[in-house]
């Protein structure tokens, strides 16, 4: 699975898979600096942070899906558990509607899912 990385939460990188947002309530250690939570940003999480690379039809949320070890604090929370909870099962319920893979979920259709709910996807 794709893993976030801590430059791309600091560095406010975006995904074209995006299923969410979390982070920024604590404070980060990156390149020897600490980052004060008041100072930081929230982080997208990529769709493709859910799906396993070796594994067909298995997505992993809560505080399972890929982030670098740095951004442990931010991805423990409730909401993040909550936000990739509900993207996966959107995921997984459109997989057996489709027919298709976990993997081949077609996404644009899953955050269209997603933002009918409520989910904010967009800066």
């Amino acid at each position: 699975m794709f893993n976030v990385t801590v430059e791309g939460a600091v560095e406010g990188e975006t995904y074209p898979d995006v299923i969410g947002f979390t982070g920024a309530d604590s404070n980060l250690k990156w390149r020897d600096v600490t980052i004060k939570a008041v100072d930081r940003k929230m982080w997208q999480v990529p769709y493709r942070s859910l799906v396993p690379k070796r594994m067909n039809n298995l997505l992993v949320a809560g505080r399972c899906f890929g982030f670098e070890k740095g951004l442990m604090y931010d991805a423990r929370e409730v909401g993040t558990c909550i936000m990739t909870g509900e993207a996966a099962g959107a995921a997984a319920a459109q997989a057996v509607s489709s027919r298709c893979s976990c993997r081949d979920v077609d996404v644009p259709r899953l955050q269209k899912t997603l933002r009918s709910a409520g989910a904010k996807l967009d800066w």
